[in-house]
């Protein structure tokens, strides 16, 4: 392999190219930002996580397991710190913070219930899912306290760099208790 010798002249040459790229580039560059703030436009796009449809399946899985162990501190862990969760009674909650303080005593007083999954759509592209579920727990109905009650519902779920960002619960308007369905008490 040959080596060139770069004699001083060359060398002030090239710091002179070098020169001239740089401040094309600084001028390229203030054209560019002078364009993006007439258009109001940002230079780069939010940078947002987006998880595969199999990531998806396989968080909702192991959140899922969570709320089987109920396990608050698991079943928080996929939301995001901005989440907006609306339950079944059209009730909500904005941020993580709130939220877990609302779950904190329902998750200590939980009553033994479980979530079943009945079936999951998931939208990788938009990163949604349709979640449709069935919980089993005892009753809080008057009349029925501490019986098995069955309700049926379906989440909406957003997902925002890899985390829960909006969960928008809707349910049947009817439960259902030793076989029998009966209209909810809201």
């Amino acid at each position: 392999m040959k080596h060139l010798r770069i004699e001083p002249y060359t060398k002030e040459v090239v710091k002179g190219i070098v020169r001239l790229l740089i401040e094309g580039v600084k001028n390229h560059l203030a054209k560019i930002d002078l364009m993006v703030r007439k258009t109001n436009t940002p230079m780069v796009k939010e940078c947002q996580m987006k998880l595969s449809h199999d990531e998806i399946k396989t968080r909702l899985k192991e959140w899922n397991l969570a709320w089987d162990k109920h396990d608050l501190d698991k079943v928080m862990d996929l939301f995001h710190e901005d989440v907006f969760f609306e339950n079944w009674t059209g009730a909500y909650v904005k941020g993580k913070k709130n939220l877990r303080k609302v779950w904190t005593s329902w998750f200590e007083n939980h009553g033994n219930f479980r979530f079943l999954e009945a079936e999951t759509f998931v939208d990788e592209q938009v990163q949604k899912v349709l979640y449709r579920w069935v919980l089993e727990w005892p009753s809080m109905e008057p009349g029925f306290e501490d019986r098995q009650e069955i309700r049926k519902g379906v989440d909406v779920i957003h997902f925002k760099d890899g985390k829960i960002i909006n969960k928008l619960t809707f349910s049947k308007t009817t439960l259902e208790i030793d076989n029998k369905r009966y209209a909810m008490h809201l």
